[in-house]
């Protein structure tokens, strides 16, 4: 048991998974790892402009026989001339899942959930989409091979086990990504569960769960009775936390949290993530680790611009300001 207890440790806090420092000895000796802290907060009005997302990510799991290139031609079809319809990550499987794949789809934010299956369906026959739940924890990486490996199982085998509803799991700089089947697993039942299949070896925290937001401004005049029923619908929106629309300072100010999100806005760039995990620009050979990784994702504020339109409020002009994390516009055709 003391031996299993050390490989597991070792297995997870390798792969960030534990905000433990030092790894108890093993058969081996014992494994010293850096200290590692959570990222900062992500810049609010970089991760949240006022503005439409052109494009959305979209996650899925796929169980069966796998045929990628008709997928991508059919999925190539749904992009327009300014916005490509394109796979970003994936098809990927793990040892203890064979048969089964994830992968995530960014397209035109006028394409519906059910086009993207129809198109992934040129290529598999069971498609399902999954939910995404983000927990933000100590800045390393999750390896698939090399030390972070135990008997034949990698870091993301171990996790999975949390759940069979649980798809997918990562985590890339400091933020940890679960993706399971919508409606299943929300933040606190995988936190639970986490911590009962690891609190025996020490490890009994997933981190903490993602709560993320914004102030925009509003164009004036706004209308004190339109801005009450904008801040109610917002408030009902899956995931929010607080809406609240001030007319007379002409201000939204919305929170919420990244728990069970169906679509996320597109992908965070990876120089923005490289700043708030203390990194002063991303790392060489980032740009093609980022295939490799799953993406980080963001609430879908389109459905909160949508209420305002409703309300015939808008947004007050913003000046063009080069973005210090990166571009978060999305890709243009052919990128």
């Amino acid at each position: 048991m003391l031996r299993l207890r050390s490989e597991v440790l070792v297995v997870l806090a390798c792969a960030g998974w534990s905000a433990a420092a030092m790894i108890p000895p093993g058969p081996q000796g014992g494994r010293a790892l850096p200290r590692a802290e959570p990222p900062a907060d992500l810049d609010a009005a970089e991760l949240y402009p006022p503005k439409r997302n052109a494009s959305l990510l979209t996650f899925f799991s796929i169980e069966g026989k796998l045929d990628p290139e008709p997928m991508r031609k059919a999925l190539a079809e749904l992009g327009t001339k300014d916005v490509d319809a394109r796979i970003v990550y994936g098809p990927e499987s793990t040892g203890a899942r064979p048969g089964r794949f994830f992968l995530a789809v960014e397209a035109p934010a006028s394409v519906k959930s059910k086009e993207l299956v129809a198109a992934l369906k040129k290529g598999a026959s069971v498609v399902e989409q999954e939910a995404t739940t983000c927990f933000k924890g100590p800045v390393r990486d999750l390896p698939d091979a090399g030390p972070g490996r135990m008997a034949g199982f990698s870091p993301r085998d171990w996790v999975l086990g949390v759940s069979n509803d649980l798809r997918w799991a990562d985590t890339s700089a400091g933020w940890y990504e679960f993706f399971s089947t919508p409606g299943k697993l929300d933040a606190a039942t995988i936190a639970d569960r986490f911590a009962k299949l690891f609190g025996p070896f020490g490890l009994s925290s997933v981190g903490t769960l993602v709560r993320e937001g914004f102030t925009w401004k509003l164009a004036p005049p706004c209308d004190v009775a339109a801005a009450k029923k904008a801040e109610k619908a917002i408030a009902k929106l899956a995931g929010v936390k607080l809406a609240r629309l001030d007319a007379a300072a002409g201000t939204l100010t919305v929170q919420f949290e990244l728990d069970g999100l169906v679509v996320s806005g597109p992908p965070v760039p990876d120089a923005l993530l490289a700043l708030a995990a203390g990194r002063a620009a991303p790392e060489p050979g980032a740009e093609k680790k980022a295939a490799t990784r799953t993406p980080r994702v963001r609430f879908d504020v389109n459905p909160i611009l949508d209420l305002l339109e409703k309300e015939k409020l808008a947004l007050a002009p913003v000046e063009a300001v080069p973005a210090a994390g990166g571009d978060a516009e999305p890709p243009a055709k052919g990128g």
